[in-house]
């Protein structure tokens, strides 16, 4: 799955949701908002097997490639993300503001697809979109050497 085009299945629910008659398609916001949240998530998965396996082109081992990415459980991730906000572990600003987005976006996922009672507009959905796509580049735009440290922070209970 990848988290650009996640991003743009968004895009493309909202704009629907936006150009609907009348009020516009909660169905369509909601998804929007799940969407540019497993749109952080996966790209944080990406990362991890690329960063600690290989990225596409290099001689890595499809397997551990895959163990790799799945290895990332939800939960687990967030409560990570939560301390790794923390200034004393030293993640750069790009690493920061993805975690905390992914925090943030989780919980919204987690209204849009559970709560019958939660609404989100379309400009709330877009905005969550861009806040998913800016933690995307944020996390992209970091050196290799802090991205591999995140991800192991992510992936390894610390003893």
């Amino acid at each position: 799955m990848k988290s650009d085009d996640l991003i743009a299945s968004a895009r493309v629910l909202t704009s629907s949701a936006r150009q609907s008659p009348g009020r516009p398609k909660q169905a369509s916001n909601r998804r929007a908002v799940s969407a540019a949240y497993y749109a952080v998530f996966h790209e944080i998965c990406e990362q991890a097997a690329n960063v600690l396996v290989g990225g596409e082109g290099a001689e890595r081992s499809e397997k551990a490639w895959r163990q790799v990415y799945r290895a990332i459980n939800y939960g687990p991730a967030a409560q990570r993300c939560k301390e790794a906000r923390n200034t004393e572990h030293g993640f750069p600003l790009g690493i920061t503001r993805c975690a905390n987005e992914f925090i943030e976006l989780q919980a919204k996922r987690h209204d849009a697809d559970y709560a019958p009672e939660y609404r989100v507009s379309v400009a709330d959905a877009e905005s969550l979109i861009l806040r998913a796509e800016d933690a995307i580049n944020g996390l992209r735009g970091c050196p290799l050497k802090d991205r591999r440290a995140f991800c192991v922070w992510l992936l390894f209970a610390k003893r």
